[in-house]
């Protein structure tokens, strides 16, 4: 269902012996996460190009119905021809065949929106707010909650504003990641095409 340049192509799945195995397309680079590791942080305009990619990505899975529900640095794949690619979606399946019988608390604390670490009822804007905490550290060199109960502090405790721990971070840039992670989904950016349309602007 998934078929978009930015996503990893996923071939087959099968079992061996013991083991459930998924055949996905070879990629050449580095996930998001090692290149901030190595870099520190990344300048705005580049997060914005490569956010864009990541919106588009984002914005075809969510109209085939698929919320991914663990967007983050680790997840994203910036291959040697400068193509972001959208990595693990099998959360997004696993949660698909047991949401009307389990309750499933799947995802990273650290990018976890609200509604999804209270185990509540998600959509398109919980990849939004996962999306916004990856901008956040991209462009900060840090998530926004690291200590302490990190669950507690997305769903409670406001989030510094990016441009206190990052002062050259654009007005737009900082305004978008604070939109994007709003605690009340009502409140975020309702779509991943307006969030390629705002980085677009700022790229």
């Amino acid at each position: 269902r998934l078929n978009h340049r930015n996503i990893v192509t996923i071939f087959d799945t099968d079992q061996d012996d013991v083991n459930f195995f998924i055949t996905m397309e070879l990629l050449h680079g580095y996930p998001l996460n090692v290149i901030r590791r190595k870099r520190g942080r990344i300048a705005v305009r580049d997060v914005a190009r490569l956010g864009v990619q990541v919106s588009e990505g984002l914005h075809y899975a969510h109209n085939q119905g698929i919320v991914h529900r663990d967007i983050k640095t680790a997840n994203l794949f910036f291959t040697t021809d400068k193509v972001v690619k959208i990595m693990d979606f099998g959360l997004a399946k696993m949660m698909e065949e047991v949401r009307r019988g389990t309750t499933v608390l799947g995802g990273t604390p650290y990018y976890m929106s609200p509604e999804q670490a209270q185990g509540g009822t998600v959509d398109q804007r919980a990849d939004i707010y996962s999306f916004g905490v990856t901008l956040y550290e991209l462009v900060t060199g840090g998530v926004p909650f690291s200590e302490g109960d990190v669950s507690y502090h997305h769903s409670h405790t406001p989030v510094t504003d990016p441009r206190e721990r990052a002062p050259d971070i654009s007005d737009d840039m900082a305004e978008l990641i604070l939109h994007m992670l709003e605690k009340n989904p009502n409140q975020r950016c309702s779509s991943a095409e307006e969030v390629r349309r705002r980085l677009q602007d700022i790229a």
